[in-house]
């Protein structure tokens, strides 16, 4: 494995991490009223998921000897549930698009092989709910 091509998209997929746990948390928090009380539980969740997500990629990227990074991507939290959505949808795709190009990558560390494809499951999943969502 070349570690100087993994750890910087291991760096790119913790940034976008942390922008989905700030977008998603802050949204959650912005939501109000009753018929936004599911949603906004929703968002609240799927923040603590990415955060738990970006832990794990900070670990492998000191487990190969690099810092893991402290940029945020741009958060766009929105101003209604659509724009919530349509952001969240971007947000959704470009990370998909950061596991698949390490997914490769790191074929042959079993663990980091698994993890980064449960990842990459669990951002098409909420992508999936996200595009669900999104009112006609």
């Amino acid at each position: 494995m070349n570690t100087d091509t993994v750890i910087p998209l291991l760096n790119k997929a913790i940034e976008v991490e942390y922008q989905a746990f700030i977008q998603y948390f802050y949204q959650s928090l912005q939501l109000k009223g009753f018929n936004t009380l599911a949603f906004s539980q929703f968002l609240a969740t799927e923040a603590d998921v990415e955060l738990g997500h970006a832990k794990l990629l900070a670990e492998m990227v000191v487990n190969l000897g690099g810092e893991p990074s402290d940029h945020i991507e741009p958060v766009n939290v929105g101003k209604d549930p659509k724009q919530m959505i349509q952001n969240n949808i971007k947000r959704e795709e470009q990370a998909i698009e950061v596991y698949r190009k390490l997914l490769p990558l790191v074929e042959e560390n079993e663990y980091m092989y698994d993890t980064i494809y449960n990842i990459l499951l669990s951002e098409v999943k909420d992508l999936d709910e996200f595009r669900t969502l999104l009112p006609q």
